[in-house]
């Protein structure tokens, strides 16, 4: 499989599970990514929908549940395409939607600041607490054990203070957290 083949399923799976035509009477008929407000939106849109799909179907669709759909689709593209690089960029992956980014170690400390903003107001006034994200589309990393890191030459061991503060390494911590490869949105 290519990423050529990938991108046409990728494409196949928006027209058949995610573009629809909207049936109105006032505005006439436009698809759902189109502002239907909009005469450059709606011409845009009847673009893409004519390169992409062969036959429009007609049917309302909650802008919400689009969204849904439309990450859905897109983690799996992602995650089938870095699939294939896996020669390149090895490793342990995960794919997430709808994913706190404190759930990974770079962001790990935002859950802290969040709960203690919440327990002093007058602060959050004056910061904000809203900081605990959810991108649309997480990439994350497991750490490594040691045993992975020394599979060709023995790099790290118990013994001595080398690589001691890395999150990359298992070991380094009671409970590992996944690292942050990619947020997407």
């Amino acid at each position: 499989m290519t990423i050529s083949e990938l991108r046409k399923q990728y494409h196949v799976s928006i027209c058949k599970d995610l573009l629809r035509m909207n049936k109105n009477s006032v505005k006439g008929d436009y698809p759902n990514n189109a502002d239907g407000d909009s005469k450059i939106s709606v011409n845009i849109a009847k673009e893409i929908l004519s390169q992409l799909c062969s036959k429009p179907i007609y049917e309302n669709i909650s802008g919400q549940r689009t969204g849904k759909i439309f990450e859905i689709i897109t983690k799996d593209f992602i995650e089938k395409s870095f699939n294939l690089l896996n020669h390149i960029r090895p490793g342990d992956w995960s794919y997430y939607i709808e994913t706190e980014i404190s759930n990974f170690e770079q962001y790990k400390d935002l859950a802290d600041i969040d709960a203690f903003l919440r327990e002093n107001k007058k602060l959050a006034t004056t910061f904000g607490h809203d900081y605990i994200i959810k991108p649309d589309i997480i990439v994350g990393r497991k750490p490594v054990s040691d045993n992975e890191l020394n599979k060709i030459y023995k790099i790290v061991d118990s013994k001595n203070n080398t690589a001691k503060l890395t999150p990359l390494r298992e070991s380094n911590y009671e409970t590992p957290k996944q690292l942050l490869h990619a947020s997407i949105s």
